[in-house]
């Protein structure tokens, strides 16, 4: 079943070619692949060319097969193309009918649509060395045998041109737009498979060699250079080379892309693309589908040959020819040798004079690469430059590219040009310095807390056990108010016991008093003092156990809530009272900068509470003994506010105090650590 649009596009692409014998298109449906144009029109559909579609469509790779006395049945028909009617010779053959045509090579490539395969053209050549004829099938009319026929066998660089689908619309020249191209590879079937050599090394790049024929020749305009002119198959072959590596995601895909296409344009066994990494060139992709891995030493061998093209900025030809220039070629020579090929062609890639990377053309055969190949291999390799080294940039790590922008202001500073640069740089270092050398004011900077500027404590007044508690950290409380009490049942029966005594003392007493008994008057009198003042100590530690705030203020520590019943001991601190807006401020200095702070020094304070709201301090005391906070050895340093202090002020908030320090200039404020660091370290590893 032919589709309208497929055939038609074949036939003007087939149109254009005198040494294609046969042509078939496959299409891709929910179905499978099935058959959407043949050329010439009626033709039955050919098994190998149709093995070679398939096997194109399913491995996404170029089929190229050298069959030696390939038999191709096709229709001679009066409608044929003139390649056809050129092959079948018509005006010996009669119309309608079948007659099969010898082709040597068959060539197929999947077609693409939006980056993904829709279907695949497979056509069979006629190589142009050798008399083709036709020959009338069995069963057919005899049909008396064509003339000579000789053609440029250039389909190679037709398959370099990149397959869309059929029904995409065509350009303004009525040609399909560029796509990605396929890798060449050899293919699988009856007749024998290789990815390179034979017949592949027999098409020529675009206007390649001097004795180079055929219609693209013929249709060649003027030239800048060979192959490159406006509206040339060369530049439109250029432009085929940038879709091709656009239309691929990744350094790695894009570059295997490349090479699979400027192996093909410029008849090359194998082409190897290598970038520059820390000054040194690394392969990162060979034409036909070729591994990297497992090839460290072959890729050391292109790699060395790339560097030799690119030491010398220069193209390298080997074998030179006679009209070259002498160039070293040590490294071209060993790996022609090591890896039996008969001639290398390396190109160095540029970009703002410099060297970014080379791409290296092999061939199997002695046959030299040709003035007009290399001229077109230098003009891809110019163009895919720039495109190639923004691929390899965009794949490194963000650090990297930061450095590599860095590091290539030294050198516009240094070299030519780039006035307004240098004006910009000497006015940025110009005001660094004087920022560096003139004093600011230096500070300290050192933790900070509130404390209250008195501190209460309330301690057990004997042993006992805790009852109640009547407030917690942060409450606030007036004089006399009941805060705590411990278990006082104990102390009650006492209370009893002394009660009960000094009631037994003075009945003694009144009793002696009646009778006239002196002595036990005296008696009685002296035990009945003693038992009151015993009763007294048990009403005054009965009174102690209750503790009451002996100011107005806030309960700075305490959290007796979960110790309920818990037993005390007589001296335990319980709680802490500190009064209101009554503060200072304590400092936690390092030893380090303890020097630079003195008694009246003033500064400020900034509290994690409100960090954008700060207070004037005024140092009033260091101490002079050191101590250990949190892993540091500090000097408690003790400071008051300036004035009226915050209103939500509270004890045991913690901020950030800066210190007035003088002045100093910027560069020791900023390195002044690191120095008295080195210092330090220098002098104990000196001796």
């Amino acid at each position: 079943m032919e589709a309208p649009a497929a055939q038609q596009w074949l036939e003007r692409k087939m149109s254009r070619r005198d040494d294609v014998v046969s042509a078939l298109v496959l299409v891709s449906s929910p179905e499978g692949l099935r058959t959407a144009a043949v050329w010439p029109r009626g033709s039955s559909e050919q098994r190998t060319l149709a093995d070679a579609a398939r096997a194109t469509f399913t491995t996404g790779l170029i089929v190229d097969r050298d069959d030696q006395d390939l038999l191709i049945p096709v229709r001679a028909s009066p409608g044929a193309s003139p390649a056809s009617e050129a092959a079948l010779a018509p005006d010996t053959a009669p119309a309608d009918t079948d007659v099969a045509l010898r082709a040597q090579r068959v060539l197929a490539k999947p077609i693409f649509s939006r980056g993904r395969r829709v279907g695949a053209l497979a056509f069979a050549l006629r190589d142009s060395d050798d008399d083709t004829s036709a020959q009338p099938l069995a069963g057919s009319p005899a049909a008396p045998p064509s003339a000579a026929h000789g053609t440029t066998p250039d389909a190679v660089r037709a398959l370099a041109e990149p397959a869309r689908h059929p029904g995409r619309p065509a350009r303004g020249d009525g040609s399909s737009a560029p796509a990605s191209g396929a890798p060449v590879a050899p293919a699988g079937g009856a007749s024998a498979a290789r990815a390179t050599g034979g017949a592949a090394r027999r098409a020529h790049a675009p206007g390649a060699g001097d004795d180079a024929k055929g219609p693209s020749n013929a249709r060649a305009p003027e030239r800048t250079r060979d192959g490159a002119g406006p509206g040339s198959p060369g530049a439109a072959r250029l432009l085929d080379l940038v879709a091709v590596a656009l239309s691929h995601e990744g350094l790695e895909r894009s570059a295997a892309a490349v090479a699979d296409e400027l192996a093909v344009a410029c008849d090359c066994d194998r082409v190897a693309i290598g970038l520059t990494h820390r000054r040194l060139i690394e392969v990162h992709a060979l034409s036909h589908g070729a591994e990297l891995n497992g090839r460290s030493r072959e890729l050391r061998e292109i790699a060395a040959a790339m560097d030799e093209a690119a030491d010398q900025t220069v193209t390298v030809r080997f074998p030179p020819q006679p009209e070259d220039r002498p160039l070293i070629t040590l490294a071209h020579a060993e790996l022609a040798q090591r890896q039996a090929a008969g001639a290398l062609c390396t190109v160095p890639m540029g970009k703002d004079g410099r060297i970014v990377g080379a791409v290296t053309f092999e061939r199997r055969s002695a046959r030299p690469f040709e003035q007009s190949t290399i001229d077109f291999a230098e003009d891809a390799v110019a163009l895919l430059a720039e495109l190639l080294e923004l691929k390899q940039r965009l794949e490194e790590p963000p650090v990297a590219r930061l450095a590599a922008v860095v590091a290539s202001y030294p050198k516009r500073l240094l070299g030519a040009g780039h006035g307004r640069l240098k004006i910009v740089a000497a006015a940025i270092i110009a005001a660094a310095a004087a920022l560096t050398l003139i004093p600011v004011p230096a500070s300290v900077v050192a933790p900070a807390h509130i404390e209250g500027a008195v501190q209460r404590v309330l301690v057990a007044p004997a042993d006992g056990f805790l009852k109640q508690v009547h407030a917690r950290p942060g409450d606030t409380v007036r004089a006399g108010q009941l805060l705590a009490e411990l278990a006082d049942e104990d102390l009650q029966l006492e209370l009893r016991r002394w009660e009960n005594e000094v009631s037994r003392h003075e009945t003694a007493y009144s009793e002696a008093l009646a009778r006239q008994d002196r002595a036990q008057v005296v008696i009685a009198q002296a035990r009945a003092g003693e038992a009151r003042a015993q009763l007294e100590v048990v009403r005054s530690h009965i009174e102690r156990s209750r503790l009451v705030a002996p100011f107005d203020g806030v309960l700075i520590k305490g959290d007796l809530k979960q110790q309920l019943g818990a037993p005390v001991r007589k001296g335990d601190t319980l709680l802490t009272l500190a009064p209101f807006e009554q503060f200072r401020v304590i400092l936690d200095v390092e030893d380090r900068d303890v020097a630079r702070v003195q008694a009246g020094n003033v500064g400020r304070i900034a509290l994690s509470t409100r960090p954008d709201d700060t207070h004037a301090i005024r140092i009033v005391r260091v101490k002079p003994v050191a101590s250990t906070v949190d892993g540091r050895n500090v000097f408690e340093t003790e400071a008051a506010f300036e004035g009226p202090g915050p209103r939500d002020l509270r004890p045991g908030l913690e901020g950030i105090g800066k210190i007035d320090a003088g002045t100093r200039p910027l560069y020791w404020i900023i390195g002044n650590r690191a120095f008295d660091w080195l210092r330090l370290t220098f002098w104990s590893l000196s001796r």
